[in-house]
């Protein structure tokens, strides 16, 4: 009995024995475990700090730029960094380290945004103002082509003239850049009707964009069975053929009237038969569009050139206005803002020297 006793006893030492034992390796996997974690979260902490700082750094630098810029979008969009970055640097003093970098990296987005709204401001105030002056000298120019006692409809055009070119000067200061830069553009297109050699051009690009547009139209009306445009079809190719004719005869104002009636007339026709637009061919038309202009816009905008990017900011708002027509369902719509941002994009890449691909 005591010999079993006695084995008992040491066979429960030694059980203990074996769970002293495990109790420390399992102590010890736990230590390790816990000095690994504390090495690997060292270099999370370092990068985190990294990040943080160089969020900090981008909002100096754009409360310097949207301060000097005073463009109410971009001082949201920097308020807003500002926020995030303050939770950021809250989460970071919690050790939630991805949380705090997911915000400290949102931050730095809208911080950038910021910058690029202010300097897109500052851009538009340095092309408002080389537009303003290159009207003025425009309009030098003009009063010393007219000489001193200019024809009654040459008086009234310089005069309206100078009284835009105050109004954009108005607008300048008033910081309404975007619009004193398209007022600035409108005196300079009024003026070069008093340049040489304008009328021909006048009279040429009417004639060939009326022919463009009967070419593209009369297959259309003439499948209508639509007598009546049919009848307004064959009126508009006489009077673009008398058009034609005058031109060779030097007779340009009979010759534009001419091409003017023509087209008026087309257009009758093509509003007799039109059809209601097919959604598929919309969505088409609006893809096709979006990637001719996106992919002239970053030509145009490349070359530098002050009217050719307005022409084409003009082109861009235009498609998106097609975009919005086409998900509200106005579909003829639509597709007329599809042509305006073709041919907008067209006349900008030709300003800038752009041949298209």
């Amino acid at each position: 009995m005591r010999h079993t006793r006695l084995h008992w006893v040491r066979a429960d030492l030694g059980a203990r024995a074996r769970l002293l034992r495990g109790a420390a390796c399992a102590f010890l996997l736990v230590c390790a475990g816990a000095a690994a974690t504390a090495r690997a979260q060292t270099p999370d902490l370092d990068r985190l700090r990294l990040q943080l700082e160089r969020t900090d750094a981008v909002l100096e630098r754009a409360r310097d730029v949207v301060h000097v810029s005073g463009n109410p979008r971009a001082a949201r969009q920097l308020g807003f960094a500002v926020h995030l970055q303050r939770l950021a640097w809250e989460e970071a003093r919690a050790i939630r380290l991805r949380r705090a970098n997911d915000l400290t990296v949102q931050a730095r987005d809208h911080a950038q945004r910021a910058i690029g709204l202010a300097s897109k401001q500052r851009d538009l105030e340095l092309r408002a103002q080389r537009a303003i002056e290159e009207a003025g000298r425009f309009l030098d120019q003009a009063r010393e082509r007219a000489g001193d006692a200019p024809p009654e409809r040459v008086l009234r055009l310089l005069s309206l003239a100078a009284s835009r070119l105050e109004q954009a000067g108005e607008f300048f200061h008033e910081q309404k850049f975007a619009v004193a830069l398209d007022v600035a553009l409108s005196v300079r297109h009024m003026l070069e009707d008093l340049g040489p050699g304008r009328p021909v051009r006048q009279v040429e690009h009417l004639i060939e964009s009326t022919r463009q547009l009967l070419e593209r139209a009369a297959p259309d009306i003439e499948s209508a069975d639509n007598s009546a445009a049919v009848a307004l079809l064959e009126r508009a190719r006489n009077l673009l053929r008398g058009a034609e004719t005058s031109q060779l005869d030097g007779n340009l104002a009979a010759a534009g009237a001419q091409a003017q009636q023509a087209r008026d007339l087309l257009l009758r026709a093509m509003r007799m038969t039109e059809r209601p637009p097919d959604p598929a061919n919309v969505e088409r038309v609006l893809a096709e569009t979006a990637a001719y202009v996106d992919g002239l816009a970053r030509r145009v905008r490349a070359s530098g050139g002050a009217d050719a990017i307005t022409l084409m900011d003009r082109a861009l708002e235009h498609l998106q206005r097609a975009r919005d027509l086409g998900l509200r369902g106005d579909l003829r719509q639509a597709l007329a803002e599809t042509r305006v941002a073709r041919n907008l994009a067209r006349r900008a890449s030709q300003l800038a020297g752009i041949d298209e691909m």
